[in-house]
């Protein structure tokens, strides 16, 4: 989950400085989408436990 919304902050960042608002507003779902899978992955056991 977090390498996924890195992966799409470091593209969202290029994509601004390159003026790509298409790639732009791709990273900002990817990041929804990394946000998502983290939530999917803790419902199925995966990562830290809350106590």
């Amino acid at each position: 989950m977090v390498i996924i919304i890195t992966i799409a902050f470091i593209l969202g960042t290029l994509a601004l400085m390159f003026g790509n608002w298409p790639l732009f507003w791709g990273s900002a779902a990817l990041v929804v989408v990394g946000g998502i899978v983290g939530l999917v992955m803790s419902k199925a056991g995966l990562g830290k436990k809350r106590h």
